[in-house]
């Protein structure tokens, strides 16, 4: 249990490092999580499963009283450890947007990905200095992702740049793993020496349970549309769950080089994190 709370007040820090003011409070943490231990570990005994039922079931240790989001000292009832809840109805919100930020850094509802990938993924949500150095390397062992149809001679260094698109919004870059929303737009553009010498091909990759029961896990492979004078890849963010492009150098058969995936991070509750 005290370890859980540990790794919740981390990711906590880490989330609102630029915004300490709403931080979620560790004692309200520290109270949700101990409202759901003893369910989480009678029903599990994998401690990333008991962490993932906890998170999962965090927000229901929230009391409504006079129409009102609280959380009361269990000890004491009549003390409320929300009171900056009442007083500003911001700090509510962001602890909200906090726990959207948990479900999706710890991979609550997403069964396609192993063990060893959650775990990296958590890693990243508590060490985002470490981000870069943890890249998603496993993607080939999703069992829809298509293996390379051309021959290998990768000598191009390549890289993939994202733009995304939601309604009131303009045109944002994206990093790899940013978390966005459903009905948004996405454009990827390759970054690379004498792009002009290659085919631009995409192979695009989904996961969850959304897309799976929309039978368009697809995994495979996607030309280039020319739009200004540059090979892009349009998409869109239909279904929630975490998804994967790359991005090949081909000509004559061959591919020259190939992107690292690029994550896209479609969280199912409407989250500002693009923004950032």
């Amino acid at each position: 249990m005290q370890r859980i709370v540990q790794i919740l007040k981390r990711h906590a820090e880490v989330c609102f490092a630029d915004d300490i003011e709403h931080k979620p409070s560790s004692i309200i943490i520290t109270t949700l999580a101990a409202k759901q231990y003893q369910s989480a570990s009678s029903y599990n005994s994998d401690f990333l499963d008991i962490m993932n039922y906890i998170i999962e079931h965090l927000k229901d240790g929230i009391e409504i009283r006079n129409g009102k989001p609280c959380v009361h000292n269990p000890v004491n009832e009549e003390e409320v450890l929300s009171s900056k809840w009442d007083k500003d109805s911001s700090y509510f919100e962001f602890f909200k947007i906090w726990l959207q930020q948990l479900e999706s850094d710890f991979n609550v509802r997403n069964h396609n990905l192993s063990y060893s990938d959650k775990i990296q993924y958590l890693r990243r949500s508590l060490f985002r200095d470490c981000e870069n150095q943890l890249p998603i390397t496993s993607v080939s062992l999703i069992p829809h992702h298509q293996k390379s149809k051309w021959l290998n001679l990768s000598k191009e260094e390549v890289s993939i740049k994202a733009k995304y698109l939601h309604s009131g919004f303009r045109w944002k870059e994206i990093k790899s793993g940013t978390i966005l929303n459903k009905h948004g737009d996405l454009r990827f553009e390759v970054q690379a020496k004498r792009l002009k010498d290659y085919e631009i091909w995409w192979q695009v990759t989904n996961t969850g349970k959304e897309a799976e029961n929309a039978n368009c896990l697809r995994g495979d492979f996607y030309s280039s549309e020319l739009i200004e004078g540059k090979k892009v890849r349009k998409e869109s963010t239909r279904y929630a769950g975490r998804h994967y492009v790359e991005a090949y150098l081909v000509k004559n058969g061959i591919c020259y080089g190939k992107s690292s995936p690029f994550e896209v991070n479609i969280a199912d509750d409407f989250s500002l994190d693009f923004l950032r």
